[in-house]
């Protein structure tokens, strides 16, 4: 069958791999992904963003990576998983992520190859408009075909994740910090992440909609069952379809920033999330007044509006997470608490996102607090 441009999808679905086997199944039959990788090398790239469980909806649910390696395994590819969360430094602890996750029973079921994305290599995009390139992991060209495994959540910085964000994960560990340093503006970091996605092409991206995260997303948020599987050959149609059946609409700055650039139709956008139906997600109240008012009114403002992260003690283990992945550095550990220098704060949310005990909150500028 020859491959086609389209969104495929699923409703009504439960995490349970047995059910979903086929469901990934028809996806890739009726793409005609299935004869194009059929006896190839594969690349899985779930969101795994820290060692969370399952349960706490932060990551691809396994019962998802499960469907996909076996019915790649039944079309005799070889294939290996991988993803580079921020706190990661090397490999050293990818263990504790994958048993974390749930994935390493899958990885020891369906004897996957573990990748340590953490070695890189120079890679050049076509109509780059960020960067001349990108430092991405190296195992990548070691494979045919890319699979991006994303989940659909909502996202403080970028109002939602999913399949072109978390292509985000090919940026090894602790390197994706200087990206918030250079590019501290939402649409501007949506083009370096258009960026990447182009260069990483992914053949086919699978969305775990079953269960999708809201509100303070993208670890700090809450699930909401959605029941949705969705897949497509375009992960920047796909993405806009996504943006728009969860109400959270074409202002999300990849989306927005695609449709500028022309890579994707809108109007297909449309009439396929018509189909679909509506899952509405309820938006991060981080989109707020500090992002739709020009820089010259933010700067005489800035005390009213601006959102900020701060520490509960009460939850906080004095882990160092934050610190060490803070990108100004604006955080250090005094008495195995954080401290916020919010003099040099860029509002990224790195801490507040990669904080495994939710211990990093958002206070919201006055004004932000008035307007909802």
């Amino acid at each position: 069958m020859d491959e086609k441009l389209a969104v495929y999808f699923e409703r009504g679905l439960k995490y349970n791999a047995e059910q979903l086997i086929p469901v990934i199944a028809k996806f890739l039959e009726e793409s005609g992904i299935s004869d194009k990788i059929k006896g190839k090398r594969v690349l899985l790239k779930p969101n795994m963003l820290a060692p969370f469980e399952p349960s706490r909806g932060v990551t691809t649910h396994p019962s998802v990576i499960e469907a996909v390696a076996a019915n790649l395994k039944k079309l005799n590819c070889f294939v290996g998983i991988g993803d580079s969360p921020g706190d990661f430094i090397s490999g050293q602890n990818l263990n504790k992520l994958y048993r974390k996750t749930g994935v390493l029973n899958i990885i020891q079921k369906y004897g996957l190859q573990a990748e340590d994305l953490s070695a890189v290599a120079k890679a050049e995009v076509p109509s780059a408009s960020r960067f001349k390139y990108y430092e991405l992991a190296a195992r990548i060209s070691d494979y045919d075909f890319l699979i991006n495994l994303p989940k659909i959540k909502t996202h403080m910085f970028q109002l939602m994740t999913c399949g072109v964000k978390n292509l985000f994960g090919l940026i090894p560990g602790r390197r994706k910090a200087e990206f918030h340093l250079k590019l501290p503006n939402p649409p501007d970091f949506a083009d370096m992440l258009l960026d990447i996605a182009l260069i990483a092409k992914p053949v086919f991206t699978i969305v775990d909609g079953i269960d999708a995260m809201e509100g303070e997303g993208p670890a700090a948020g809450t699930t909401k069952e959605l029941g949705l599987m969705l897949a497509s050959n375009d992960v920047f149609l796909l993405d806009a379809v996504i943006a728009l059946i969860t109400d959270l609409g074409i202002d999300v700055p990849t989306v927005k920033k695609g449709k500028e650039r022309n890579l994707f139709d809108i109007d297909m956008a449309r009439n396929i999330a018509s189909e679909i139906g509506k899952f509405p997600l309820q938006k991060p109240t981080q989109k707020t007044l500090d992002q739709r008012l020009p820089s010259w009114f933010k700067d005489i403002l800035k005390g009213l509006i601006s959102n900020k992260p701060y520490v509960e003690p009460a939850r906080c283990i004095g882990c160092g997470i934050c610190a060490r992945n803070c990108p100004p550095q604006a955080i250090t550990m005094q008495n195995n608490l954080p401290k916020i220098n919010y003099s040099e704060c860029i509002r990224c949310f790195c801490c507040h996102e990669l904080c495994p005990e939710n211990a990093m909150q958002i206070k919201y500028g006055l004004l932000n607090r008035i307007i909802g």
